[in-house]
Parts: C-alpha cells; structure tokens; sequence
C-alpha cells in the first residue's frame, strides 16, 4: 500500500496520470528493470505531514548499465533468485531495487549514502529514454 500510494505521487510529481502510465507501460511481470527513464520521488516527513519531493530521473541503459541524473555511468546486476537488483558505480553504488508489486516498469530503490543513511525512493518509468 505505502509503495502504491508513493508510486502514484511519483507519477504525479512527474506531471503524469496513473492512467499515462498504464497505457504507456502494460505493466511487464516482474524481471530485470525495463530500460528507459525513470522519474523518482521520495516522501518526506515535514511539520505538515508527509509530502513527495522529486529526486530526478534514472535511467536504466543496455548492456547493465544505469545513470543517474548526469552523474556518472554505473552497472546493475539483477538477482532473479531474490528479485534485488543492485547498483555499482555511478552515483547509486551500494544501493538496491526491487519492482513495484512485482513490475519491471516501477522501481523502489533503496539509496544508501555514505555513512550508512539510506533514502526510498518511488519510480515509475517515464520514456524509452
């Protein structure tokens, strides 16, 4: 519930409807993440509840390769055993994503910062690009 209801403020935070995306994407079953671009939000906690804030754009590239925003270009291994696909190099080394209730098209990535902070992220893919 929580990562639906996060999804659906990504979506919105990117200008698009749940209905924009349900066309765009037949939501694939789960697997390796479709490649293309992702918008990504995270829900933040402020004196007047929760609210989503943008976290910018991931993109899942050929040949296991990712970049995120203008950063650098990493690598990612998916883990059909587990489901966890897991970032190296570039801007989101050490962390992990998962599909979204099982989809390839919505990620819940798992950043983890230097000194062991981590933030969620909801994303939803945006474009092909």
């Amino acid at each position: 519930m929580t990562r639906t209801m996060a999804l659906a403020a990504c979506a919105c935070a990117f200008g698009i409807t749940a209905a924009t995306a349900s066309a765009a994407d037949p939501e694939p079953p789960a697997g390796t993440p479709m490649l293309g671009k992702y918008g990504c939000s995270e829900s933040v906690f402020t004196t007047d509840g929760y609210t989503q804030e943008a976290r910018g754009f991931v993109r899942i590239l050929a040949k296991h390769k990712y970049r995120q925003g203008k950063g650098k270009v990493g690598r990612y291994n998916y883990n059909a055993k587990t489901g966890v696909t897991k970032f190296t190099g570039g801007s989101l080394a050490g962390s992990t994503a998962t599909g979204i209730d099982g989809k390839r098209n919505r990620l819940f990535i798992t950043v983890k910062f230097k000194h062991g902070k981590t933030a969620n992220w909801a994303c939803t893919r945006i474009g092909k690009s």
